[in-house]
């Protein structure tokens, strides 16, 4: 009886120890499992703005600079912007008589030369003969008595020289004058007035001859 009494005693014992130990695998499982998410946290303040980047190279401006064109030629003087006269009669009776005789001058107001046209143009004279059939002849003349001029703004003058005495009377002449406005050079190695020259000159006009000039600027 009592053995068997001790026999049930280690059985229950038995079972005692294996429903320990199965509470103790239970309670391990339970308080390795996660807990429920909890709600998410408030959003941080911003932080600090960052320093400004270093600025990019400028494309642009490490690019080589091409070599410097040739200079252009200089540009034409406007036919529109040229001013002639007809034939104007000066007068023997409008000559004057200067230093004893040999030297007579005449005057005629040309309102169209310009301080521009005085400082940076060119004033072409030439002096018109029916005896010589209509020709035109360029002033300074030189033949047995000379016939020049020059010119201030608004003011052109005639001079007459007769290098043999007795002097003769001066006679009626016809003139005509052509105003040519100044180029602008644009090599800037020549004067305004040398442009003009060039241009004529590259164009086969001779200056001297009125005819082609004429033709040239379309003077009628």
């Amino acid at each position: 009886m009592k053995n068997k009494t001790i026999k049930n005693m280690k059985k229950g014992m038995k079972k005692f120890g294996y429903l320990a130990m199965a509470f103790l695998v239970v309670g391990l499982a339970s308080c390795s499992k996660d807990g429920d998410t909890g709600p998410a946290g408030a959003i941080g303040p911003a932080g600090p703005t960052g320093q400004q980047g270093i600025p990019g190279v400028d494309g642009e401006a490490q690019g080589v600079p091409g070599p410097a064109g040739a200079d252009g030629a200089d540009g034409a003087t406007g036919t529109a912007n040229v001013i002639y006269s007809p034939r104007i009669t000066i007068k023997k009776s409008d000559w004057r008589v200067t230093l004893g005789g040999e030297f007579q001058t005449a005057q005629i107001d040309v309102p169209e030369l310009t301080q521009d046209i005085f400082e940076k143009g060119v004033v072409l004279v030439y002096s018109y003969s029916a005896a010589d059939g209509g020709a035109y002849s360029p002033l300074p003349s030189y033949r047995g008595i000379n016939y020049t001029f020059s010119i201030r703004v608004n003011k052109i003058a005639f001079i007459r020289y007769d290098p043999t005495p007795p002097y003769s009377a001066a006679v009626d002449r016809e003139l005509r004058y052509v105003l040519i406005p100044g180029m602008v050079s644009t090599s800037g190695k020549t004067s305004p007035q040398q442009a003009i020259y060039n241009q004529l000159q590259a164009a086969g006009v001779d200056i001297n001859n009125f005819a082609q000039v004429a033709a040239y600027y379309n003077i009628q």
